[in-house]
């Protein structure tokens, strides 16, 4: 039997016109509407099908040699530069693109691009990846068991080996080979276990919400880049329990999470929290001091809602924000010599105090009085998990 490679343009999904004819969002998402088409087998990095952009073609050409000899299928969807490789097929596969297609819907209303100039980028540090807004497809790789993920990091080790601005991946990726997926936001490429050996399945790890939240992820970094982890966690978060229902993503933690605990989000923890402290208002160190890699349950409950807040009281500058923190990390995550060389600062975050004054000076400088109010009534607020009962 020959393996065929689906390359399947998104349809706009019917369900998502009730969806967010009530949202508070920015804009509508107008999809594309086209049949599935069936190309040649295996990934050949020479010959793309017909049409796909070609930062689509070079994503794919990653997998060249690992896909020859394995039976999978990638599907291109939301304008072709969202990339989805798995073995599944039928209705479980056509799941998987339906929930691509209604996270993309959510993510182009609620944060659209923002009006940028047409001034040309600076050139790429050697090495290090800078971030280009809008540039690069997104490749999501849902490996079927472990074999395939251990042979999959190798590949990509190895196709990164020739780029000057990502090779130093070689051995963050190497890095992952004992984890049950990972997510490289510089080289925009999310890769997990359909069933990780020893993680019980449905009950701890769900495929469906590794994809959404790793998605959610990947659209943020290649619109606005590297963002506070709060924030990017925190919106990972609204769009995964807007597609799935339910959160199952939790960067950082150890140990079991109970299932009546925090799948539904923090709202009950936020509200007694904030109904006592009335005269201890919430101050922006109580989330943006949240380190990516560490797990703090008392700064994820406030992230989590924070974002909430931020999606229903202020939708309109969320964009706004995000973008006025891109531009704060690109003047300030560089250190720029005399001659007018310049090299990018490692890790660099956004102290939690700038953090607050570029947030006051979009949202209002009473933003975290509000927020904590918010806390304690969630006045106007839709759960993401309604939105998505009422999706289904």
């Amino acid at each position: 039997m020959s393996r065929q490679l689906w390359f399947a343009r998104g349809t706009r999904i019917a369900a998502l016109i009730a969806l967010f004819a009530a949202a508070p969002v920015a804009a509508a998402f107008d999809g594309k509407s086209s049949s599935p088409r069936v190309v040649e087998a295996g990934f050949h990095p020479g010959k793309p099908p017909a049409g796909l952009p070609a930062e689509s073609a070079a994503a794919l050409a990653r997998l060249d040699g690992w896909s020859r000899h394995r039976d999978y299928k990638a599907s291109a969807c939301c304008d072709e530069r969202v990339l989805y490789v798995s073995r599944l097929d039928g209705k479980a596969r056509a799941a998987r693109i339906a929930s691509i297609e209604t996270l993309y819907a959510a993510f182009e209303a609620l944060l659209p691009a923002p009006a940028r100039s047409a001034a040309p980028a600076e050139p790429v540090a050697e090495w290090g990846n800078q971030h280009r807004p809008e540039s690069g497809a997104l490749l999501l790789v849902e490996s079927a068991d472990l074999e395939d993920y251990e042979a999959l990091i190798d590949a990509l080790k190895l196709s990164v080996a020739d780029e000057p601005a990502l090779a130093y991946l070689g051995g963050w990726f190497d890095s992952h080979r004992n984890q049950p997926g990972l997510l490289c936001a510089d080289a925009l490429t999310a890769v997990w276990q359909s069933a990780p050996p020893d993680i019980e399945v449905d009950t701890v790890w769900r495929s469906q919400n590794e994809l959404a939240h790793r998605l959610a992820h990947l659209l943020l970094y290649r619109r606005f880049g590297e963002l506070p982890h709060w924030l990017r966690t925190a919106a990972a978060w609204h769009f995964e329990q807007l597609v799935t229902g339910t959160i199952h993503c939790f960067p950082g933690r150890d140990g079991f999470v109970a299932v009546d605990g925090d799948h539904d989000g923090w709202r009950p923890v936020l509200t007694n929290e904030f109904k006592g402290r009335k005269k201890a208002p919430l101050q922006m160190a109580e989330f943006a001091d949240w380190k990516r890699g560490t797990w703090e349950d008392a700064e994820a409950a406030r992230a989590w809602g924070m974002f909430e807040y931020l999606a229903t009281k202020h939708p309109q500058r969320l964009s706004a924000l995000c973008e006025a923190l891109r531009l704060h990390r690109v003047d300030h995550g560089k250190i720029t010599h005399a001659d007018g060389s310049w090299k990018l600062v490692p890790n660099y975050v956004i102290p939690g105090s700038e953090q607050q004054q570029i947030c006051a000076q979009q949202l209002g400088a009473d933003f975290l009085d509000k927020a904590g109010a918010f806390f304690v009534d969630w006045k106007g607020w839709k759960s993401p998990a309604t939105l998505a009962k009422g999706k289904r």
